[in-house]
């Protein structure tokens, strides 16, 4: 699990303050960007792509002064109104910067949702931008995202492709996720998801068959094996077979805890046949991971495959994580992913590097598997602070009434979430997208302590925004799902 995420700067949990009455206060947003690859015709790293971000106004609806680093390219969860993006000319006389693509964004209501997003590139023969993409949204009162509709500029008009139509219920759980291809209905889908006392256990999928959704050999559905605490002792994917009529099984994942953190977790796969297993063995320095251990049953027994060991600084941000492969029946360190962050826990640098002659860590790049390869990299960020006068002043600087731990972060196919009072109180946690969608929401019991985990597999991936209401304290707290 842990090397579908190496490539990754984590976004990691922060302590969080409540709040008492509105005034200016000093906020970071994200500026700027830089990304350097490794490249082997040249000397190290080479500058590829640069972006820009504008803002206006002070949107509020958004946790802005956090952002997400995925491989090469960022998302940023603040609420920009404009992203420029420029490559880096290695090839010509002169070498400078040219324009390559940029993002629009437009925004409505007074919680400030994406209701058009325009994707425009650059001509370098008109010297011009032009219309390529764009997304448009709509919402209900209570700012669930109801549609989402992509466009394509074609033949100087814009052309509908596809879209998403969701439904709710009272709780704001999602009901039912239908996609549809404007341009060749065989290809549209309906998702239904099912819950049991607002926590999600079952989602299945349907196809376009014969003229209306049915059961095909292309739709899934997933069980999700919960525990007294609601948290998943298992869950199973299974297929549907239109020849028997039945589902079949085709990957089991189970989850063994120790206060409250997945210590193993054990994945069985279907190929050909065969099952495959692998496992992963965590541990933790409080809620923080610490290592992971990798193993894969390779016919013979269970086999070490590879060692993630992550380290912290004061505030929980993951500052590295150091890969050991096993070389001769022992461990040795191979890759190396580090992070720096500025004083409101923004990342401000991801950079990867490999053990080079077994000596020192170098840039280089690595096979990936796929007949390519991993260019080590290095990622700069850059931010300035700004004062938003719609933000909630603290009750002071050393008045901390609570705590919000978010964790694994990066998560997967789940999220523990450790909520802690000074006061004893009950509360509502709800989980929203960056586009302000509500994706969850849950009542949580009267209690100074709380800890839940909330399975996620049927979230897409990108960054997202847990939000809580205390009866008399409030908190948000940003995460980011990979897969």
């Amino acid at each position: 699990m842990r090397s579908k995420i190496l490539l990754l700067a984590l976004l990691l949990s922060l302590p969080f303050m409540m709040t008492a009455q509105k005034t200016t206060i000093l906020k970071s947003r994200m500026t700027a960007a830089c990304y350097r690859t490794y490249s082997t015709s040249g000397p190290g790293l080479y500058i590829g792509d640069s972006d820009t971000y504008l803002y206006s106004g002070y949107k509020t609806g958004a946790v802005k002064n956090t952002g997400t680093v995925i491989a090469n390219n960022w998302t940023y969860s603040g609420k920009y109104d404009t992203l420029n993006r420029r490559r880096y000319d290695t090839v010509s006389t002169y070498l400078h910067y040219y324009n390559r693509d940029r993002t629009y964004n437009h925004y409505v209501g007074s919680n400030n949702n994406i209701d058009t997003s325009t994707y425009q590139t650059y001509d370098t023969v008109l010297i011009a931008y032009k219309n390529y993409s764009r997304n448009i949204y709509t919402f209900d009162a209570n700012n669930n995202t109801l549609t989402n509709l992509t466009d394509y500029w074609v033949a100087s008009a814009w052309r509908d492709s596809t879209e998403h139509l969701y439904t709710y219920d009272g709780g704001n759980n999602m009901l039912t996720d239908t996609s549809k291809n404007l341009g060749n209905s065989n290809n549209n889908n309906v998702t239904v998801y099912h819950y049991t006392s607002g926590t999600l256990d079952t989602s299945t999928s349907y196809n376009w068959s014969g003229g209306s959704y049915a059961l095909t050999n292309n739709s899934r559905r997933t069980v999700y094996y919960l525990n007294t605490s609601s948290k998943p002792d298992s869950t199973v994917t299974y297929g549907w077979s239109t020849g028997s009529s039945t589902w079949n099984a085709n990957n089991k994942i189970h989850y063994i805890y120790s206060g409250g953190n997945v210590t193993i977790d054990t994945n069985k796969s279907l190929f050909g046949g065969t099952w495959y297993v692998s496992t992963d063995n965590y541990t933790y320095s409080g809620t923080n991971m610490t290592s992971d251990t990798a193993k894969a049953n390779i016919g013979t027994g269970f086999a070490n495959t590879s060692l993630y060991v992550m380290t912290y600084d004061g505030s929980s941000n993951e500052t590295s994580c150091e890969k050991y492969s096993l070389v001769s029946a022992a461990w040795r360190d191979t890759a190396l992913y580090t992070n720096t962050y500025n004083s409101y826990n923004q990342n401000t640098m991801y950079m990867t590097q490999t053990r080079l002659g077994g000596t020192s860590w170098g840039f280089s790049r690595t096979s990936n598997g796929f007949g390519g390869y991993n260019y080590d990299v290095m990622n700069l960020y850059y931010y300035s602070t700004y004062n938003d006068p719609t933000s909630v002043q603290p009750l002071g600087a050393n008045n901390t009434n609570g705590n919000l731990k978010l964790y694994p972060v990066p998560a997967n196919n789940m999220l523990n979430i450790d909520l802690s009072w000074n006061n004893t109180q009950s509360s509502v946690i709800a989980i929203y997208d960056m586009t302000g969608r509500l994706w969850m929401q849950w009542q949580a019991e009267n209690t100074s302590n709380y800890k839940h985990t909330v399975y996620i597999s049927q979230l897409p991936a990108g960054n997202y925004i847990v939000k809580v209401r205390g009866e008399s304290d409030q908190a948000v707290q940003p995460f980011v799902i990979v897969r």
